[in-house]
């Protein structure tokens, strides 16, 4: 089974993914420590190479936190091994909060929706 964790990240019914605790003070991000996600584990739904759920689920992620650098240009802590990636937001500013928080939700959707579709492959998980 593949796990997501949302780490100091909330799902608000009607309104998508948020932070659990944010602010800013002089302009610098403040965060608490592990905001951000990680999935670890395989679906085995198919032998290495041919599992589509892992697939989907790497691709979803992956491209998430290529996005928040290269579009965000946030600094982020990344962890990532067989079966495994982990990622941390660091001091997110104030003027990159709107374009995490739209990256964030696809990322959200994208792992909700195969959810939907192999509900017995992937368990998300909240964490605050």
């Amino acid at each position: 089974m593949i796990t997501v964790k949302l780490n100091n990240l909330k799902v608000v019914k009607g309104a998508g993914l948020k932070p659990a605790r944010t602010g800013f003070a002089g302009g610098a991000g403040v965060k608490p420590a592990h905001t951000g996600f990680e999935v670890s584990g395989h679906a085995m739904a198919a032998k290495h190479g041919e599992d589509i759920v892992c697939a989907a689920v790497s691709a979803v992620a992956q491209t998430t936190a290529v996005s928040l650098v290269e579009l965000v240009e946030m600094k982020v802590e990344i962890e990532q091994h067989n079966g495994f990636l982990s990622l941390n937001y660091l001091n997110i500013k104030e003027d990159q909060f709107e374009k995490f928080l739209t990256i964030m939700n696809v990322f959200w959707i994208g792992i909700r929706e195969i959810e939907k579709l192999y509900p017995d492959r992937i368990k998300i998980i909240e964490v605050e």
